[in-house]
């Protein structure tokens, strides 16, 4: 969705995962996610220190079993179904200029959106950078 990188990898990388309501349209949220999608891609047109959007659309899930947690054995196979929509991947420069993109009223509203379950997200730690100039 938004590409700036220029050979650096050490970023502060956050990513969202979007589910869908119960009993929701795979389609209507689709077309509510790119709505969403693109007040994202215009906040970040003039945004500071932003390098990267990704948006990783869900497919399908692939079956798990538990072992001592729900999830922990992968299964051949996928699910029937899934509410999973998507996941948007954020890559910025510094940990400060991401808090205040995230603070702008209208990144807040997609963020915080009420029409999804509610939406997760993590701020992911890199151990180690590569520089592949």
């Amino acid at each position: 969705m938004l590409d700036r990188l220029n050979g650096q990898t050490a970023l502060e990388k956050y990513v969202f995962e979007l589910d869908r309501p119960d009993g929701a349209d795979a389609e209507e949220a689709a077309a509510h996610l790119r709505e969403q999608m693109a007040v994202l891609a215009e906040e970040a047109s003039y945004a500071f220190g932003i390098r990267q959007i990704l948006v990783d659309h869900v497919e399908s899930e692939g079956a798990t079993a538990p072992v001592d947690e729900p999830g922990q054995r992968t299964l051949a196979g996928t699910l029937a179904t899934t509410s999973h929509q998507a996941f948007v991947e954020l890559y910025f420069d510094q940990r400060e200029w991401a808090e205040d993109w995230f603070a702008r009223p209208k990144v807040r509203g997609v963020l915080q959106d009420r029409y999804w379950q509610p939406i997760r997200g993590y701020r992911v730690e890199e151990r180690c950078g590569f520089d592949r100039r």
